[in-house]
């Protein structure tokens, strides 16, 4: 068993390092309610997306999620990262503009996944995880939550089928092979079948 939660592991790992920031589910949203959870400020209703979501999404965005190259003016080149801070820096404060005036329809959604990312934003601070490195950090709960839904499936297939090894086996292995993209970014859906688990 130990195996496939390795396996899930890698795979999330994998695939949460490659993908650029921010994906086209809402990540930026999803993230801003991690921040604002994290700095204490608990959504009311729609709230504006938070100052200190700001610098994440204008320095370490990756448009390819939502925009061709040949959309930009004077076309696109590269993340805002790779660039000296004066040569992007009124490129930064227009999307700051834009983004900071922008309403997070996400704000709405059950608490518990963003608790449990603002903790664990908060250990990475701890340890000195800054920046966009922040951001694959938070991606990083993830194969956590993967690895537990392994070990979930494996405690639930023993249950329903005590007496065949390849229902046991099989019901993690597939919960461990099949791509499931919401644990490759910042997203409450992975906890879903955490908590779906946990109630079985």
């Amino acid at each position: 068993m130990i195996g496939f939660c390795l396996f899930a592991v890698v795979r999330v790992l994998f695939f949460s390092a490659a993908f650029p920031f921010f994906n086209n589910v809402d990540e930026r949203r999803h993230f801003d309610l991690v921040m604002k959870y994290a700095y204490g400020d608990v959504p009311r209703g729609v709230e504006l997306i938070s100052p200190a979501t700001l610098p994440y999404l204008s320095r370490y965005a990756s448009p390819e999620f939502l925009s061709a190259p040949e959309d930009f003016e004077g076309g696109y080149y590269g993340p805002m990262w790779k660039h000296s801070a004066e040569e992007v820096a009124p490129t930064i404060a227009k999307i700051e503009e834009i983004w900071g005036r922008t309403p997070n329809q996400e704000s709405s959604q059950p608490p518990l996944y963003y608790v449990v990312a603002a903790a664990w934003f908060h250990v990475g601070q701890w340890i000195g995880v800054k920046g966009g490195s922040a951001l694959y950090w938070v991606r990083s709960l993830n194969i956590v939550l993967m690895a537990a839904l392994v070990w979930l499936a494996y405690l639930a297939a023993r249950m329903m089928f005590p007496d065949q090894v390849a229902l046991r086996l099989g019901i993690p292995l597939l919960i461990a092979s099949i791509p499931q993209d919401a644990f490759y970014g910042i997203d409450n859906d992975a906890l879903s079948p955490i908590c779906f688990g946990l109630t079985f």
